[in-house]
């Protein structure tokens, strides 16, 4: 007899051709079922006739592999967090604003020092890819996702993700060691400002939080200097 590896393979453990119906594998001796609706994700485990919910902790490899096997497409507006596959609010336009506005800033500052990454994913650990709207990372990587260690500065633009952007999300980039994260507040017109994160106690040690009128200096290039208004479109 043939041994079955109980390391998710997405292609030989679906159920059904339709990637939006339920897909099934099994992690360590337990049967896994999904719904992969992209709305609110059910989960179900099922050993020995007995019924028992659980949650599976996806890993970036486990990832990448639903995409290559179809159960998530390039349009997906989903990220990997902490092993949980979440799904991203859209894009609305004060959004996009916000971030191409910030993005040409940044690219017309840079004098080669950082590139500057937009909507693409950044790699935190094996268990963590999330996809933040504006990095600045080391100019010799290429052909990778910037790890902790080659970024100087992590950007995230929220419209309606205010809550989970400076809770859940704020809490990884700083146990992943990011030393300088910013979370634009659209609604509020404020810019949050987080450094010299604490990887043990998941947060930033210094905290401040600009409103129009300010300005904001990226810790690692003192001399790059963002207008808080021109963020929100209130001149600079």
């Amino acid at each position: 007899m043939t041994a079955r590896s109980d390391k998710f393979n997405p292609t030989r453990d679906r159920l059904a051709c339709d990637r939006r119906t339920f897909y099934a594998y099994t992690v360590a001796g337990n049967t896994f079922r999904k719904n992969v609706s992209l709305d609110q994700p059910t989960w179900a485990a099922n050993q020995h006739a007995m019924q028992i919910l659980s949650t599976y902790r996806f890993t970036v490899e486990d990832y990448h592999r639903l995409v290559d096997a179809g159960v998530l497409g390039e349009d997906d507006r989903v990220e990997l967090l902490d092993g949980d596959l979440v799904v991203m609010a859209p894009i609305s336009g004060p959004h996009r604003g916000v971030v191409d506005w910030l993005a040409m800033f940044f690219t017309d500052a840079r004098q080669g020092r950082y590139n500057v990454g937009v909507q693409n994913p950044v790699l935190l650990n094996d268990r963590s890819e999330p996809q933040p709207d504006v990095v600045l990372y080391r100019p010799a990587l290429r052909n990778a996702h910037p790890k902790p260690d080659d970024i100087f500065l992590l950007v995230e633009v929220a419209t309606s993700s205010l809550a989970y952007d400076l809770g859940t999300k704020l809490e990884a980039y700083a146990r992943a060691g990011i030393c300088e994260t910013w979370v634009i507040d659209v609604v509020g017109t404020e810019l949050h400002v987080h450094r010299d994160p604490d990887q043990v106690d998941r947060g930033y040690r210094d905290t401040q939080t600009l409103r129009p009128g300010a300005v904001a200096r990226v810790a690692a290039f003192p001399d790059v200097c963002v207008p808080v208004a021109g963020l929100f479109g209130l001149g600079r």
